[in-house]
């Protein structure tokens, strides 16, 4: 019991302290550890828990009102930005969003 306490003990002062400090040295920042070490694109974020309806240049006038509420891993636009279509991709200020598509 006393190997296994010590054993624990050890790896959670690795975790807790040298990770991090190898990924700083290393130019990764702790979410790039989350998120497997991939780069978001700019004007993105990783997000662990992000929403299933993010704000698009085709919903931003109008958000959505219903949204799951379910997690969804991945990186999103960084406020004040949006997706220039769907739910990835490039993100774009509001303004730089194509005029909204009249429907006849």
């Amino acid at each position: 019991m006393l190997r296994f306490s010590a054993l624990f003990l050890i790896c959670t002062l690795f975790i807790t302290f040298l990770v991090p400090e190898l990924a700083s040295s290393s130019g990764l920042k702790r979410r790039d550890l989350q998120n497997g070490g991939k780069r978001c694109p700019p004007n993105q974020i990783w997000e662990s828990c992000g929403t299933a309806c993010p704000l698009n240049c085709q919903n931003f006038r109008n958000p959505p009102e219903v949204c799951t509420l379910q997690c969804v891993l991945g990186c999103f636009c960084a406020a004040p930005y949006v997706f220039l279509s769907g739910k990835s991709g490039p993100c774009v200020l509001p303004k730089k969003c194509p005029p909204p598509h009249k429907g006849y």
